[in-house]
Order: structure tokens, then sequence, then C-alpha cells
């Protein structure tokens, strides 16, 4: 009974509070998705053949994974903070990240790159291209869609937010 009651009376400002953050979450996940693709589109450029053929993982490793790892942290933090802060005014509850993923990166074998090369000369496509290309599907699983056993750094912040809006309502 008094979590029908605090739906009807504190449902609404939780929804709104939900809705705002995920908004905000989603705004930011996917800028910070856009500016380190382009960060790495331009180390790209510098790479030469062989590494950009066979190095891709190495790549990504040593010049990507710790860069969307220190940015997402920071982002979490700050995004959390926010969410907390405001749900803090309404009620004695916050957000709280899982954190489930250590943004991990797909290894390169001799099969990847032979694909790539392959795939290269098939479709007309250059290795710098085929390397953007999995530049920007690490940085956006990390960021904004990942897998089920490793959630990106959005899904892991609305899942956040769900379970905080919902323990709100049941303890109102």
């Amino acid at each position: 009974m008094k979590w029908l009651v605090n739906r009807f009376v504190f449902g609404r400002e939780i929804t709104a509070w939900q809705a705002t953050h995920t908004r905000a979450a989603t705004e930011a996940c996917n800028a910070l998705a856009a500016e380190l693709i382009v960060e790495a589109q331009g180390a790209i450029a510098g790479l030469n053949f062989t590494d950009r053929t066979f190095r891709q993982a190495d790549f990504i490793t040593e010049r990507v994974k710790n860069r969307v790892r220190d940015e997402a942290e920071a982002l979490a933090d700050r995004l959390l903070g926010d969410a907390n802060q405001d749900i803090g005014q309404l009620f004695d509850t916050k957000a709280v990240r899982l954190r489930i993923s250590d943004y991990p990166v797909r290894p390169d074998t001799l099969f990847d790159g032979m694909g790539q090369l392959l795939r290269a000369a098939t479709l007309s496509f250059n290795t710098t291209t085929l390397m953007h290309e999995r530049v920007r599907d690490y940085v956006r699983s990390m960021l904004v869609k990942g897998e089920p056993d490793a959630p990106a750094l959005l899904e892991q912040l609305t899942t956040a937010y769900a379970r905080a809006a919902k323990e709100a309502l049941a303890t109102g």
C-alpha cells in the first residue's frame, strides 16, 4: 500500500528526475564518444600500413582504451554526482553505478589481419577506414551500447537511475 501511495504522490517527480538524468547521460556519452573517435582518427593518420592492418588491438589498447576509461570514469562521477544531488533533495536515496566492464579490447589474430586485407581489397576500402570502424565500434561499445556481459557506461547509468527511482518510490 505504501508503494502505491508513494507512486501516486511522488511518481511524477521521480519519473522527471530519471528522464532528466537519462537524457543528460545520453547526450554526454554520445558527445564523449564522438570526441574520442575524432581524436583517435587523428592518431590513426600517423600509423603505418602494418600497424593499421595487423596491430589494431595494440593501438586500441595503448592509445584509446586508457583515454576512454579515464574520460568515462570522470564523466560517470560527474553525472552520478549531479543525479544524486537532485534526488537527494527529494528522497533519502542515491544512484549507484556498478562498474561491470574493464574496457576490454578484443585481440588481433592472424585471421583478423588477413580478413582486414581481404576486406580492404574486395570492398575498395583501405586499412585506415577499417581501423576507424574498429575504433568507433570499440568506443561506442564502451560508452553507449555494450554487450550483455559488459554494458556500456550509458547502460550502467540508466540502470543505476532506474534502480534509484524504484528504491525512492519504495521507501518514499
